[in-house]
């Protein structure tokens, strides 16, 4: 029931996300194509590399455990932009990915690292 509801849930985000974008595009002709940002970025872990992803994309979080109800509120702040929807229960998150939010977060682990290195 749970897998169900987050399939419905994924579907109608991704179909509204395809219809605010033909709306930007058929205002501006200039703006990049939708069809390189229509694949989703599916992450299982909080620690999985998004390098792959474009900003804007539609990131998915499904982990491979449910129940946390934390976790998906962990993903959303490293991962999201706020400015856009943002989708989430115990099982998991999709929004879209706000690139600069999670280069912010490798940043600040690197440093953390070398500081736990002295």
């Amino acid at each position: 029931m749970k897998k169900l509801m987050l399939f419905a849930v994924c579907s109608s985000l991704i179909l509204s996300s395809c219809f605010e974008s033909g709306k930007k595009e058929s205002k501006n002709e200039n703006q990049e194509s939708t069809e390189d940002k229509s694949a989703l970025c599916v992450i299982k872990n909080v620690d999985d590399d998004v390098s792959q992803c474009e900003d804007g994309q539609l990131l998915v979080f499904l982990p491979n455990s449910w129940g946390n109800d934390q976790l998906p509120i962990i993903v959303a702040a490293l991962y999201c932009n706020f400015d856009y929807s943002v989708v989430y229960n115990n099982g998991g998150v999709v929004c879209k990915l706000d690139k600069k939010r999670w280069e912010k977060r490798v940043e600040a682990a690197k440093k953390n690292q070398q500081n736990q290195q002295k």
